[in-house]
């Protein structure tokens, strides 16, 4: 990238900074002087916040949190093969290798944390649950965790394309195709994580990663990087209380700089408008040698498009570049008007799998499923790679047709529609269908709740998965699950619901073939498989 300069750039937060409340005097990490090569120290993949807030969950619903892997006191080394020399990525507080599960081959990211390096333990914890919350196909996975007395390890989605900050370097500058396709990408997740309350704040092309070596438009672009995100209250129209002085010099909004007024989500948005400047010539809108010269340039909120690199480039792009790097957040693009701009609409490689009639099948039959099966069908759906669900992904996709990272009734509604399948159902049968998939109870179906109900079961074949299931309900890791471990996993307190006691024994005695009281793996796998 002919503006770069190392690919490890400085950060302009203070990375030990408080960000809870948000309210800390923290400061650019280089006010005068060369911008220094090195790494700031923070830690990729987690969420400087507490996990983002959903709509009230109904009663009966099933918390997707509580899914979650945690293998606290387990020997990572038990699962999964790795070499420590093996890195993807370092930083100050981790860093990262390539991991194989032992009973499947399968390939994973694997961060290691050393604690003691980590200021805040407790935020830590909370970090990791907020990453798993977030359930978007542009959004990493994190599958489980491991924590031993120095360190924890999560097990994370691997993605094997490598950084979009590469593909940059590689290209010089991309096509208006393609990056229409990775813009659009880039807003969908922003659009999600504004919706849901979560405003990143240090988006850049380092922190961005491709699921798979591929062409662009066969591709998922990932953010991988919530070190210094933090929570908003989603839907409201005032400006939130963000003020620290967070981000990367080249990529940071003015009034991040300034902090007055404080600011508010759309300082994501321009990160993206110089990311999408950055991608169509291959050099920086605000670039000078000193970070406070980059710094007085951002402020000043002056750019041009340079006519030798810029040469064959739309005005159509120009244009919304310029309406997400208007220097008033007011006047600037939200993540969601983004999305409708007209060289996105008409730019971007649409999704063209409109759904099938073996998925309304199968949501269908997943309608009709217990708790237990449609809990450990979500489990084992966040834990397959993407790659399985490519299809599936596209096909939701479609149906999101606003891009905010969720399906209504309505989308769905008019996706079958589309797709001339509304004869099959009467209104209340189609309400009463996707209340059934919505397992959160927010109102809405998330991707891996659509992806639980819409996957043939044949998907379900790694052995890893299917323990890793198996092991969110076998809490003491005897080989069993228990009727208390069941009750436990299916009781939301958040959702104040409980299964009667009766209601656990029958899906104990439907499942416990052998009829000894517990539900063994081999039990397990013929539930899940049936």
């Amino acid at each position: 990238m002919g503006a770069g300069k190392s690919k490890e750039e400085s950060d302009c937060s203070d990375s030990n900074s408080e960000e809870d409340s948000d309210s800390e005097s923290s400061s650019l990490a280089v006010e005068n002087g060369d911008m220094p090569d090195g790494c700031c120290g923070r830690l990729k993949f987690f969420c400087c916040c507490s996990p983002p807030e959903k709509s009230k969950a109904r009663r009966g619903s099933l918390q997707p949190k509580v899914f979650f892997v945690e293998n606290s006191g387990k020997d990572v080394h038990e699962y999964f093969n790795f070499d420590e020399s093996d890195i993807l990525g370092e930083g100050g507080f981790a860093k990262v290798c390539r991991a194989t599960a032992k009973n499947s081959g399968v390939a994973f990211a694997l961060k290691i944390i050393v604690k003691q390096r980590v200021p805040h333990q407790e935020r830590l914890q909370r970090e990791i649950q907020t990453m798993f919350a977030l359930d978007h196909p542009n959004i990493i996975k994190v599958y489980q965790s491991f924590e031993d007395v120095k360190q924890i390890y999560l097990i994370m989605e691997c993605c094997e394309g490598g950084e979009l900050f590469d593909a940059i370097l590689d290209q010089g500058r991309m096509s208006e195709s393609d990056a229409a396709i990775i813009m659009q990408q880039i807003f969908r997740a922003l659009v999600y994580l504004h919706e849901n309350g979560v405003c990143h704040r240090d988006l850049k092309p380092e922190n961005f990663l491709f699921l798979k070596k591929a062409p662009v438009k066969d591709n998922t672009l990932k953010i991988i990087d919530f070190g210094i995100a933090a929570t908003f209250e989603a839907g409201r129209h005032t400006i939130t209380a963000m003020t620290s002085k967070v981000g990367t010099p080249y990529y940071v909004a003015p009034e991040v700089i300034t902090r007055f007024p404080r600011y508010n989500e759309k300082v994501d948005c321009w990160s993206a408008g110089v990311i999408m400047y950055i991608l169509l010539s291959g050099i920086f809108p605000f670039k000078e040698q000193k970070t406070k010269d980059t710094l007085t340039r951002v402020m000043a909120g002056k750019f041009g498009f340079p006519p030798e690199v810029f040469q064959g480039v739309s005005k159509a792009a120009k244009d919304l570049i310029r309406k997400l790097l208007q220097k008033s957040a007011e006047q600037r693009l939200s993540a969601k008007e983004a999305m409708k701009d007209p060289w996105i609409v008409n730019t971007a490689q649409h999704a063209t799998a409109p759904l099938s009639g073996a998925v309304m099948e199968n949501l269908r039959k997943y309608s009709a499923e217990h708790r237990l099966k449609k809990a450990a069908l979500h489990i084992l759906a966040r834990q397959q790679n993407d790659e399985v669900f490519a299809l599936l992904k596209k096909q939701f996709s479609e149906l999101d047709e606003n891009g905010d990272g969720v399906i209504t009734f309505s989308e769905l509604k008019q996706g079958m529609k589309r797709a001339g399948l509304s004869n099959g159902f009467s209104n209340q049968e189609l309400q009463e269908l996707a209340k059934a998939v919505d397992a959160d109870g927010s109102g809405e179906i998330d991707y891996t709740e659509f992806l639980a109900a819409a996957m043939e079961r044949k998907c379900l074949v790694q052995e890893s998965s299917l323990w890793a299931a198996f092991r969110v309900f076998d809490k003491n890791d005897d080989g069993r699950i228990s009727m208390k471990e069941l009750e436990d996993v299916l009781y939301s307190r958040e959702a104040h619901t409980a299964l009667s006691k009766e209601q656990v024994q029958k899906i104990l005695a439907d499942v416990d073939t052998n009829g000894d009281g517990f539900i063994d793996f081999n039990e397990f796998v013929a539930m899940v498989r049936s």
